[in-house]
């Protein structure tokens, strides 16, 4: 029905070795001597030209196996019991001939070749088949994750336990319980810097998704994963202050040059902030145009917080006098946002939403940047109490992950990944509200990973090396992973030149409204050498969006406020791109925001803790199933039996996004995908079918 042909060989174990044929055939099922079949097309040629071996993995000894026009036909005297389906090398597509995809590309080809298979199934082939045979009989069918969090080590600890579905099978199989991780927290395991302990030691299954791989750790009902890194939530850096700028004291000569560099910036600072602020009116903060452009308008106002301890003491009562009055009046007001499931959503020109949270929910999540900076820098944490319920429901950043995703999906940019819980941790532990402060450490840690996955060289070539991706156009060497997004589509790569044709250019967002230096920090200690890499490959380009001389506070940093967080540039660097008396900058925010980038690398970094070093560890709590009860899908295979008409579903049908078939298949689910085919229990059509779900991780479709 989708111009492909069922598969044409088979391979299973018969006595002590193993036996293989090519379709048509039929086997006896009491000749075989383990519970699992491998069924791969075996042509040398046609749609889709690579091959994804199937493994079957049965629980009752079936009557009869057969191999023919209509697939793989399993026959029962009885009940069949369950059977395991899936991809035995995942997402990866095995080229069908020599010399491959890959090598017509000078790259070599990742797993087996199955073109040598004619002859019979490799050892190897084999014995993965065997130990997936034995995994299957421990079914993960859920798993349930909680956290803990610890400020005397800054560390948070995953803690997952799982519930197996457990089944014995006719060939008295071994059990193998194999705890999974998400695969994005994988990809960052095998990443190999990212700070993260991992107890038991993972292995690596070789199951390619497009999320990452499969790695868990073997013959264990619990896992846990910790992370040091809370560091960055529990110490704030601290600009330096104005009189340090002018300070007599006994420095390095090149700290001394700094000190100096900066202090013009600074003066301008303080005198943007006395022409902005002269009046003390709240109508003076508008920069767009008014309040109808206020998503950009409050993304750049935490410039304004940050800017305060530079000014003159009657320029900083009336700047605090108009912020307060605005935060109190307008930005945590309910009324200037859309509420949605339980949440508040910012909209404005261009930020609106498509059924979802979308960027309406991002500019949500990124309003607790602001308010933190507002917070800290006025000292009014008397509103925040008062405003906090208000507040919480700008928190939409964990509606957006899930087990599959780890940290959130959908997003592209770093600067609305991290922020926004490290700032709403920080909020939480000042106002008392210490399970919010715990949970948003715990979403802040997943965007952290996020942050490693999408900068780490290692990450990216993980796919590249395992390509074709989701179409036949070859992936160069220079690719990022951007986005991640639902069903089975997985990370987004691009790059300057890959794909050919694109609507947009995503890794050039990569850095849009990043503004945060605690994460930026997390940045110089884990990522250096790859921060020092693109920060020169970026300056190097003329179709740089983050350019010298040139800041948007409210979407794009300027070259120099990069290099400044990133790279702890000092001043005498900085204006090497652009001499800070020659900027023209137009907004006072982006001003503000361009000149900060020199005063903030004048003396080597300085840290402020938040949260004592001396507070208790957390008790365990519930992680993200208490925002996600509910599965997101599958990590390789999509499964669907919706034919788009409800008065006739049709049966479960396996299928790959991105790849279109030779032909559509009318009248059945995912009739424009490549398909795997259908499972199909009765010569009749099903007459119902429903989805329900499990657990966070599991799915069960009941079809009748």
């Amino acid at each position: 029905r989708w111009g492909l042909r069922p598969p044409q060989r088979v391979a299973l174990r018969a006595s002590a070795k193993i036996w293989q044929a090519q379709a048509p055939v039929e086997f006896e099922g009491r000749n075989m001597a383990a519970s699992w079949l491998l069924c791969w097309s075996g042509e040398a040629e046609g749609p889709p030209d690579f091959e994804v071996p199937w493994l079957v993995v049965l629980q009752r000894r079936p009557q009869k196996v057969s191999l023919g026009e209509e697939g793989l036909v399993l026959d029962w005297p009885a009940a069949g019991g369950w059977v395991a389906l899936m991809p035995l090398y995942g997402y990866l597509k095995l080229p069908r001939r020599p010399p491959g995809y890959l090598a017509e590309h000078g790259l070599p080809p990742i797993g087996p070749q199955p073109w040598r298979w004619e002859h019979g199934l490799p050892r190897d082939v084999a014995q993965r088949c065997d130990w997936w045979a034995r995994v299957v009989r421990e079914y993960p069918l859920t798993v349930d994750e909680s956290f803990s969090v610890n400020p005397r080590n800054d560390t948070i600890t995953f803690r997952y336990r799982y519930t197996w579905l457990s089944t014995d099978d006719d060939w008295r199989t071994p059990h193998l319980k194999f705890g999974v991780l998400s695969p994005v927290l994988g990809l960052a395991y095998l990443g190999g810097t990212f700070p993260m302990t991992v107890k038991p030691a993972p292995v690596d299954a070789g199951i390619f998704t497009p999320f990452g791989p499969t790695v868990g750790a073997v013959g264990t009902d619990e896992v846990t994963v910790s992370m040091p890194v809370l560091k960055y939530v529990h110490e704030m850096t601290v600009l330096p202050a104005p009189e340090e700028l002018s300070s007599q004291r006994a420095v390095s000569a090149a700290e001394k040059r700094s000190l100096g560099l900066a202090q013009f910036p600074a003066q301008r600072v303080a005198e943007i902030m006395r022409a902005k602020f002269r009046t003390g009116r709240m109508d003076d903060i508008w920069d767009h145009g008014g309040a109808d452009n206020y998503c950009w308008q409050v993304m750049g106002d935490r410039y304004y917080c940050r800017a305060l301890p530079f000014c003159d003491p009657e320029t900083r009562r009336l700047a605090t006098q108009t912020l307060r009055e605005y935060f109190a009046n307008f930005v945590l007001t309910e009324d200037k946002y859309t509420e949605f499931r339980g949440k508040l959503l910012l909209k404005g020109p261009g930020i609106g939403t498509w059924g979802g949270y979308d960027d309406a929910g991002k500019f949500s999540s990124n309003l607790l940047e602001t308010i933190w900076e507002y917070a800290q820098s006025t000292g009014d944490w008397e509103l925040i109490r008062q405003r906090w319920p208000l507040i919480l429901r700008f928190f939409v950043t964990p509606r957006e992950c899930d087990f599959r995703t780890f940290g959130r999906a959908a997003i592209a940019e770093l600067g609305d990944e991290a922020a926004p819980p490290l700032c709403l941790a920080r909020m939480a532990w000042r106002v008392g509200d210490l399970d919010t402060y715990a949970y948003a450490c715990n979403i802040f840690a997943r965007e952290l990973v996020h942050h490693y996955v999408k900068r780490r060289r290692e990450c990216a070539e993980y796919f590249r090396q395992r390509q074709p991706w989701h179409s036949f156009e070859f992936m160069p060497e220079e690719v990022y992973l951007t986005n991640l997004w639902g069903d089975t589509a997985g990370w987004q790569i691009d790059g300057p030149t890959y794909p050919a044709q694109t609507g947009e250019r995503q890794y050039n967002n990569r850095w849009v409204r990043f503004s945060n230096e605690d994460v930026a920090r997390f940045h110089r200690d884990v990522l250096s050498a790859e921060m020092r890499a693109e920060m020169d490959l970026l300056l190097s380009r003329p179709d740089c969006p983050y350019r010298p001389g040139r800041a948007e506070a409210h979407i794009a940093p300027s070259m120099e406020q990069l290099r400044s967080m990133l790279l702890w540039e000092p001043p005498d660097k900085l204006a090497q791109l652009t001499p800070p008396e020659t900027a023209q900058i137009g907004r006072a925010a982006d001003a503000i925001s361009f000149y900060l980038a020199f005063v903030r690398t004048a003396r080597p970094p300085r840290f402020q803790r938040l949260v004592p070093s001396t507070a208790k560890a957390t008790s365990f709590a519930v992680g993200l199933p208490r925002e996600q009860p509910a599965p997101f899908g599958s990590t390789v295979v999509a499964v669907s039996t919706d034919t788009g008409a409800a008065e006739s579903p049709g049966w479960p049908t396996l299928a790959w996004w991105g790849w279109a078939p030779p032909k559509r298949a009318e009248g059945l689910p995912y009739a424009d995908r490549l398909s795997f085919g259908q499972i199909v229990a009765s010569s009749q059509p099903p007459r119902e079918a429903n989805t329900h779900g499990v657990s966070w991780t599991t799915r069960v479709f009941l079809v009748k």
